[in-house]
């Protein structure tokens, strides 16, 4: 390939879609944006043990939602390009939508009944019943929320996703300033804020849905639609574990105080996964377009160039970050410094996650969707026995080659059979 042809294929991408991706960047900043805006408050109002539990709250919130989908949203995208006829796509599209709200609702009520039966009524920051009821509730809310924003992906109306993202941002800010800080609630008033904005978002998400294309209700179309997404639940949990054991792990080994560091740090590199993140929702429906009109050759004969396109989402925000770090220390304060010695290193565990996002692409539009939960699961269970053997000893240095060594091997396996189904 010419040294100038990657640069010119993703300025055409960026040029034919109007520059979605450039919304689909403001769209992930404003979905995180809510959690970043509020680190300097969070950071002055809780100590770093309150902070660690804080975002092991904010992953178990996350867990919860793939759960209670039963990963059907994963199907949502599946639907609406299995179709050469975009109407009759979106019309299959919206069908699995309303299957997925419909599921996540009947999994929510059984959570919050098993929570309210079995979880202890104690004060515990993450395990007692009050903090798993706010999970709960959370985790029901991200689920539906996740509607909207898939189907109109799909559809790359890219300033729609954007709006619900919007929706999110000020929710989350919001409450977070009225509980935190006039109310001075501390770690409770931060948990209820992380749950009560997807609990907005994904009441309004129920009145979009319900506004969708009306179709069928079948069964059928639900089984059909549970044997494409079931795979991804795996995938989904494992890909949790990628991001969350070695928090999780920190904390239970008694390193609740590096906990804290290490959790803020892995939350300032935040933003370089909303770029990749962001082109990666761009490259989706653009990549599915390419399927429709010609299969997996046309996804083929561009995968060099998108490849090349991901590294670069990467390394520019990554550089960026990295001459920022002064300006990130004072932002954070003076209690939280000792998470600044970590974030080269997360960086470094991101960069394998771009050629991984690349060659899913092909993996996922083919069809063979059980590999790319089998290739997950594997990379978990190298992170997670990672963790389990280097925490102990060497706390966060040891999560770090953890986070690292777990990322590599879900890349490389997803890069050999991206590559066996492109030579079928």
């Amino acid at each position: 390939m010419e040294p100038g042809r990657g640069v010119t294929a993703i300025s055409r991408l960026f040029a034919r879609s109007k520059n979605p991706a450039g919304v689909y960047l403001g769209a992930a900043i404003l979905s995180r944006a809510g959690s970043l805006f509020l680190i300097p408050l969070y950071t002055r109002r809780l100590n770093l043990e309150e902070y660690g539990h804080y975002v092991l709250f904010l992953t178990l919130v996350t867990f919860l939602s793939t759960f209670l989908s039963a990963g059907l949203v994963a199907a949502i995208p599946s639907a609406y390009f299995s179709e050469k006829d975009r109407a009759e796509g979106k019309r299959r599209a919206s069908e699995v939508a309303r299957w997925t709200a419909i599921v996540s609702l009947g999994g929510g009520a059984l959570l919050l009944a098993g929570v309210e039966y079995f979880a202890p009524d104690s004060s515990a920051p993450l395990l007692g019943r009050g903090s798993l009821r706010l999970a709960s509730l959370g985790g029901v809310g991200m689920a539906i929320s996740a509607i909207p924003w898939t189907v109109l992906r799909s559809e790359q109306r890219a300033y729609a996703a954007a709006a619900f993202q919007l929706l999110q941002f000020i929710t989350m800010t919001g409450v977070g300033l009225i509980l935190v800080l006039a109310f001075d609630r501390g770690y409770t008033g931060a948990i209820e804020a992380a749950a009560a904005a997807p609990v907005v978002s994904g009441l309004v998400s129920l009145i979009y849905v319900l506004g969708l294309p009306k179709s069928g209700m079948q069964l059928a179309r639900l089984r059909s639609s549970l044997r494409f997404a079931l795979p991804f639940v795996p995938h989904f949990i494992a890909q949790w574990l990628l991001g969350a054991a070695d928090l999780w792990i920190l904390g239970k080994a008694g390193f609740e105080e590096e906990l804290g560091s290490y959790s803020l740090a892995a939350q300032v590199v935040v933003p370089v996964n909303m770029v990749i993140t962001a082109w990666n929702q761009h490259m989706g429906p653009e990549m599915g377009e390419r399927f429709r009109a010609g299969g997996v050759p046309e996804m083929r004969g561009v995968l060099s160039r998108v490849r090349l396109s991901y590294l670069g989402a990467a390394v520019i925000p990554g550089t960026a970050l990295l001459i920022g770090l002064p300006l990130v220390t004072w932002v954070i304060g003076p209690n939280f410094e000792s998470a600044i010695v970590f974030v080269p290193f997360l960086l470094l565990a991101i960069l394998p996650n771009t050629l991984y996002f690349a060659d899913f692409q092909i993996v996922y539009y083919a069809g063979r969707t059980r590999w790319i939960g089998a290739a997950t699961v594997t990379a978990a269970a190298v992170n997670l026995a990672l963790g389990l053997l280097l925490i102990p000893p060497l706390a966060a240095y040891g999560a770090i080659v953890a986070r690292v060594g777990g990322a590599v091997v879900r890349a490389l396996i997803v890069m050999h059979i991206a590559r066996k189904i492109a030579t079928e």
